[in-house]
């Protein structure tokens, strides 16, 4: 259901929703999805988990696009900031992330009822790897089946370093679509302005953002599966190992060592994915 401001209701729907970000700027993935989190009364949390290469301007940025969109200035944690997770070396952090994240959660002492984050996508190896802290939040919380991951950008079946933009894998499963109000849209794209710092990534981004709201117009989210990440992202060579940035190859040992270190605390049946990636 959508009410008269163009924000999708579905009740009177209690507890916390946590966002997850690698970077100051990831949230433009999110932002419908925000507004519907607050319309349906939930509590947020977004959190940052890197520097985003330029702290301080980077956290105004991103602060003032989601207070325009209704956060509150409390629910956004700029945790890669205060802890100085270096952009682009997430995975070098991922255990004091990993502490991190858990340590805010808890002090809100609210019920989580949903996880959203960056897809498992082989696009940058911070939001791979905070993919992977997602899903396995996701699991200790008991909240693994309602939490979604929503693709930002990735290389599959595109040659040299283009990418495709918000547009799902369909290695990662079903594809719930949620019709953006145009109003919303155009709130959005201008909004995205904003990120003033990153005018050099957005050049690349802002025009199949554009293209995406104008012949699809919605928030593409889908379900997470823990089978999923010790699996490559898609076949070939990932986005940021073409443009030089990591290798899948280091990005699979710090997630399997990640792993092994907080196999206790997660339980020891694996879930059940809604969908067999195998």
């Amino acid at each position: 259901m959508t009410s008269d401001s163009g924000i999708c209701r579905t009740g009177n729907a209690t507890g916390l929703d946590v966002f997850l970000c690698a970077h100051q700027d990831d949230e433009f993935s999110f932002l419908y999805t925000i507004q519907c989190s607050l319309a349906e009364g939930r509590d947020l949390l977004v959190l940052f988990l890197t520097d985003g290469g330029n702290s301080r301007i980077r956290d105004e940025e991103s602060r003032r696009v989601l207070e325009a969109v209704g956060v509150h200035s409390s629910s956004i944690k700029f945790i890669g900031s205060e802890l100085q997770f270096t952009d682009g070396k997430l995975m070098d952090h991922l255990l004091p992330a990993w502490r991190a994240i858990k340590n805010c959660i808890e002090r809100l002492n609210s019920r989580v009822e949903s996880i959203y984050m960056p897809a498992w996508e082989g696009g940058h190896q911070d939001h791979d790897v905070l993919h992977v802290l997602g899903v396995c939040l996701a699991r200790k919380l008991g909240v693994y089946h309602s939490s979604r991951q929503i693709g930002l950008y990735h290389s599959y079946r595109m040659p040299w370093i283009f990418y495709r933009v918000l547009s799902p894998l369909e290695l990662n499963g079903p594809t719930r679509k949620t019709p953006i109000p145009l109003s919303k849209r155009l709130e959005f794209l201008i909004l995205f302005l904003n990120y003033r710092s990153q005018l050099r990534a957005w050049i690349g981004l802002y025009p199949f953002v554009v293209l995406d709201y104008l012949l699809d117009g919605a928030v593409k989210l889908q379900p997470i599966s823990w089978s999923r990440i010790h699996q490559a992202p898609h076949p070939g060579v990932p986005l940021y190992e073409k443009r030089g940035f990591s290798n899948l190859q280091r990005v699979t040992i710090s997630i399997n060592d990640f792993l092994q270190t907080i196999s206790s605390e997660l339980s020891t049946e694996n879930p059940i994915d809604p969908n067999n990636h195998s």
